[in-house]
């Protein structure tokens, strides 16, 4: 079970942890529903225990993308198609993700931490209030995301199904890394992790007989589809 603060609902009246100085990230305007927004996300992924980087994977975004948006870095955010992908990862409605109030549109000052303390990290965020102290927003511990190389044996299981899958024709359009994740977890079960299925896809983009795959780049988004498929508008 992880330990959270929830936001602080401003039309209650209870004790909140203060400070007159959060010894966190620098200073950030955010908006409050992004900020709101973030925390809900954050909570959905500790919950089904995935690292930043393995969310990143699943959005087929770069390794460091999931982290920029936590820590509330200059222009990342989730874009509306995140959104509904990652109602599809979290197996719960997009509804979700909107705001639950109207005036959550209003912009707030945060600052955001992250430190290690016994083999967890300590997610942290404050909020200004009006007096010019510091409210603590929420506070959440994750499991320190050490890389760890899976076993052999999971790691050519994954292999051996990518390669069926591409045999099978599974991969003559376009997918998702999540898609992927979910379609091998049916078959391998719950002990693939995402960053397990990462490595076997690039293990399949270079290598003589073995480039099987090639990604399809957006931006900085990816998804996966067979070496041998016609670009698309072809």
């Amino acid at each position: 079970m992880q330990e959270s603060l929830v936001p602080p609902d401003k039309n209650k009246s209870i004790m909140r942890t203060r400070v007159n100085r959060a010894a966190a990230g620098p200073k950030q305007t955010e908006n409050a529903y992004a900020v709101e927004l973030v925390y809900r996300i954050k909570l959905l992924r500790l919950a089904f225990g995935f690292s930043q980087a393995e969310l990143s994977f699943l959005l087929g975004y770069p390794t460091n993308r999931v982290q920029a948006i936590e820590d509330f870095s200059a222009g990342e955010s989730y874009a509306l198609k995140d959104l509904i992908n990652l109602s599809h990862i979290f197996e719960c409605p997009a509804i979700r993700f909107l705001p639950q109030s109207p005036d959550r549109s209003a912009l707030i000052s945060i600052r955001t931490s992250r430190k290690e303390r016994n083999g967890k990290y300590i997610h942290e965020a404050w909020e200004c209030t009006g007096d010019g102290t510091w409210e603590l927003l929420w506070k959440l511990p994750e499991q320190a995301d050490i890389p760890r190389p899976a076993a052999p044996a999971l790691f050519e299981r994954t292999r051996a199904l990518i390669r069926s899958l591409v045999a099978g024709g599974y991969f003559n359009n376009p997918w998702e890394a999540f898609e992927i994740y979910k379609a091998c977890r049916q078959s391998i079960g719950n002990q693939l992790r995402p960053l397990t299925l990462k490595y076997g896809l690039l293990s399949f983009l270079t290598g003589g007989t073995d480039a099987l795959l090639r990604v399809l780049r957006q931006g900085n988004h990816v998804s996966w589809v067979a070496a041998s498929s016609k670009e698309p508008g072809s």
